[in-house]
């Protein structure tokens, strides 16, 4: 996968956000990649059954084998704020009926950083009072 060249002092984010090859292609076509989200004002989303029928599967996984040996899941959500109350209700309830499954949700967002929901004994909170870029630029120096 691109990834940016290392920064320098100099360097303007924007130099660095849109330099050559920054950005994932499709391993089909070798166009553009997208996320598979929808996105505000986004006339060219697609849905994608196959997408819910993987996370679908990913969450049976989970609660599956959660049930003979106790995970810790740990749950980045970025950039969702008020205006995204669908995705903060999925992070904040997605194992919510799972046994063995020890959820942590990091909810990183500079305006709306807070939990929706009080039921904290399902789930521990982190909420991160930052931009998204800021946050992954902190993780990716820690690691």
């Amino acid at each position: 996968r691109p990834r940016p060249r290392p920064r320098s002092d100099d360097d303007d984010d924007d130099d660095v956000a849109f330099a050559p090859g920054f950005y994932p292609r499709c391993p089909n076509c070798g166009g553009p990649a997208r996320p598979a989200i929808l996105m505000f004002f986004d006339e060219e989303w697609l849905d994608s059954a196959a997408q819910s029928r993987r996370y679908d599967a990913w969450q049976r996984a989970v609660k599956r084998v959660a049930r003979e040996t106790p995970l810790k899941v740990v749950i980045l959500e970025v950039g969702a704020g008020d205006n995204v109350p669908t995705v903060r209700q999925e992070t904040e309830h997605a194992f919510d009926d799972a046994k063995g499954v020890e959820t942590t949700l990091i909810r990183v967002n500079p305006e709306f950083p807070l939990a929706d929901s009080d039921h904290f004994e399902d789930f521990t909170f982190i909420p991160v009072m930052t931009t998204g870029l800021d946050a992954i630029d902190k993780i990716d120096d820690a690691i």
